[in-house]
C-alpha cells in the first residue's frame, strides 16, 4: 500500500506537531525548573543576608563586652593602685615613727655612755685624790 504525497506530508506534520508538544512540555517543565531554582536562590540569598545581620549583630555585641571588660579591668587596676598608694603612705608614715624612736634611742644611749664614762672617771679622780692626799674624806 502505497501512501499519497498527501497522507505523508500529513502524517509528518502530525509527528512535528506532536513533537512540538512534546517540546513546548518539555520547555514548560525547564521554565518552571527555571522558576524554581530562581526562588531557592532568592530564599538562600535572604536567608545569607539574615546571618550576615545575626553577625553583625553579634560582633557589635562582642566588641562591646569587650570594652566593657576592659573597663573593669580597668577599674580594677585603678583600685589596687588607690589601695597600694595608700598603703604605702601608712608605711612611711610608720618608717617616719621608727626614724625618730630610734633617733631618741640613739641620744639616750649617747647620754648613757657619757654618764657611764663619767662614773668611770670620778671613780679614778677619787683614787687619785685618796692616793695624793688630796681626799677630803
Amino acid at each position: 500500500m502505497k501512501k499519497s504525497l498527501r497522507t505523508l506530508v500529513e502524517e509528518g506534520f502530525g509527528k512535528i506537531g506532536i513533537l512540538e508538544s512534546k517540546v513546548n512540555g518539555g520547555f514548560g517543565r525547564v521554565a518552571n525548573l527555571e522558576k524554581t531554582v530562581k526562588k531557592l536562590a532568592a530564599t538562600m540569598q535572604q536567608g545569607f543576608q539574615r546571618i550576615d545581620q545575626r553577625m553583625d549583630r553579634g560582633f557589635i555585641k562582642v566588641h562591646e563586652d569587650h570594652e566593657e571588660l576592659a573597663k573593669m579591668v580597668k577599674q580594677g587596676f585603678d583600685d589596687m593602685d588607690e589601695r597600694i598608694d595608700q598603703r604605702f603612705s601608712h608605711v612611711d608614715q610608720r618608717f617616719d615613727t621608727v626614724d625618730a624612736e630610734i633617733g631618741a634611742i640613739n641620744r639616750r644611749l649617747a647620754q648613757a655612755v657619757y654618764q657611764n664614762e663619767f662614773v668611770a672617771l670620778e671613780s679614778r679622780v677619787t683614787t687619785l685624790e685618796r692616793r695624793t692626799g688630796l681626799s677630803k674624806k
